[in-house]
């Protein structure tokens, strides 16, 4: 068996279709049933299999989600609680040996994130920092690499 991937907010399902392309066992996470639905029907265009998707809120996470190989979330940290809730949530689903990977456009969230990571003893690296400019918007999205320390 591959994998197991969890996207934590998934949107429109693009990551989610790439690992399900590269053999993961994904499971897609979102608040909001249309971004499950996205993902479902993108994945279906994209000739993939079904996969397994979940309606979730991270104030009230699951207890029998699992553990995951690799936990991936983008542009998360928008919202106030968000950094507490999403570090909380990869600490309940990152297996002992997992890798999460975490990609910010620099949210307000992003400093209070790697605190809470970090208090949860998960080691928090910025592995790469890629600037965007697309004429009308400048900024930069940073990827967090996390594992457990």
């Amino acid at each position: 068996a591959g994998k197991r991937l969890i996207e934590l907010g998934c949107g429109v399902g693009f990551i989610c279709a790439v690992a399900a392309h590269g053999r993961f066992e994904v499971l897609a996470t979102d608040y909001y049933a249309e971004a499950l639905e996205f993902t479902e029907v993108n994945c279906a265009r994209n000739g993939l299999p079904p996969i397994a998707t979940r309606l979730i809120d991270w104030r009230n996470l699951p207890s029998d989600l699992g553990t995951f190989d690799v936990v991936v979330a983008a542009d998360v940290l928008y919202e106030r609680a968000y950094p507490a809730l999403i570090a909380a949530a990869i600490d309940d689903t990152l297996a002992t040996d997992g890798l999460a990977l975490v990609a910010d456009p620099g949210r307000r969230g992003a400093a209070p994130f790697q605190d809470e990571c970090r208090g949860r003893g998960l080691a928090i690296e910025r592995v790469l920092q890629a600037p965007f400019d697309n004429g009308t918007v400048t900024h930069s999205v940073v990827l967090y690499e996390i594992r457990r320390a």
